[in-house]
């Protein structure tokens, strides 16, 4: 086997963390000896043991770790931080050579991390699956680089592009299909955002139904508190700009003063709260405020060729995009996507 082949093994079972680490990355780690997998583990978790020390420490001691690979899609770390630093357990166990698929941009590791296992005198390759790798821990490395959650902005709309009909009804335009590949990412998410106008009108509960992961934190742009969030299930902010207040699951979250509330100002909120990726779902001045902010990194649109409305509420305008978006069939429904990091 090649040397991607074990990278794409460590990409392949470090989703088994998937909504379980945020705001750390995905990682998993590979132990090959004579072309051979003798262990393997991943970051299962928050707080928990990194992808390398879940894949040593079983079989910590065998003598095949002399002449042993290690394979990890992130750079190991060189601080001590919840855990011990991985590179001092990598030295140990006397593991020669080390292939990472890229670097990881936390300043507490940027590079040092090669550097010790380097200077220990460990063979260490850098690059290699690093487009997979880039992709599989985009909202990580966007929220180092460009110090924001990772925005996904999504909605669903009829064949004439409608999202909704007139104010105060609502209209399922997605199928069930469509709702497992929407809850996944509900699970894959930290949080999610919607208008107030959305959740008194729609109701939407905004969690994962379908994939028992994690629910996201559910974010209502609220700057009057006009709605009511009482009975909203489970991590609930309404961001406001009238008054900070925690009340348990509930938190009213004060930012500015004025009556409007920018994309920038939430953002930069939710920086500060460590959130490392975001969905938007609605309603149409919501996503149309994130989009005129230029303030994603994804869209997803999503159009049920079988329902015409004629009239009713106008779906966002698909932004005019350097890159040709990618369709892709889901039955009767288009998927079309633009992500950042596919450019060019």
């Amino acid at each position: 086997m090649k040397h991607i082949d074990y990278i794409n093994r460590c990409i392949e079972i470090a989703q088994n963390g998937e909504g379980l680490v945020n705001p750390n990355p995905l990682v998993g780690c590979v132990l090959v000896h004579n072309d051979e997998i003798i262990s393997e583990g991943y970051h299962e978790k928050f707080g928990g043991n990194h992808a390398e020390r879940n894949a040593i420490l079983p079989i910590i001691g065998d003598p095949r770790l002399k002449n042993a690979t290690l394979y990890v899609n992130l750079e190991p770390c060189n601080h001590q931080g919840k855990t011990p630093p991985c590179t001092d357990l990598i030295i140990q166990a006397g593991i020669p050579k080390v292939v990472i698929s890229i670097l990881d941009p936390n300043p507490l590791v940027a590079g040092s991390g090669v550097k010790r296992l380097q200077e220990a005198g460990i063979k260490v390759e850098v690059g290699v699956g690093e487009f997979e790798a880039t992709m599989l821990n985009r909202f990580f490395l966007n929220f180092h680089k460009y110090k924001q959650p990772y925005v996904t902005i999504k909605w669903a709309e009829t064949r004439d592009g409608f999202i909704g009909k007139m104010e105060g009804e609502s209209i399922k335009i997605t199928d069930e299909e469509i709702q497992k590949y929407n809850h996944k990412f509900r699970k894959s998410h930290s949080a999610i955002l919607v208008g107030v106008n959305t959740w008194i009108n729609d109701k939407p509960k905004l969690t994962d139904r379908f994939w028992n992961g994690p629910q996201p934190i559910k974010i209502i742009v609220d700057p009057a508190i006009k709605g009511s969030y009482e009975d909203a299930e489970g991590k609930t902010w309404v961001v406001n700009s009238l008054k900070n207040q925690d009340c348990g699951k509930l938190k009213y979250i004060k930012i500015g003063n004025k009556p409007s509330i920018s994309v920038k100002q939430i953002l930069n909120y939710l920086y500060k709260q460590k959130i490392n990726s975001l969905i938007v779902e609605g309603g149409k001045h919501t996503i149309e405020a994130f989009l005129k902010a230029q303030a994603f990194d994804e869209l997803h649109q999503f159009i049920n060729v079988d329902i015409h409305l004629e009239e009713g509420i106008k779906a966002p305008k698909f932004p005019n995009l350097e890159l040709t978006p990618k369709e892709r069939e889901f039955k009767r429904i288009i998927h079309r996507q633009w992500d950042k990091y596919t450019a060019k």
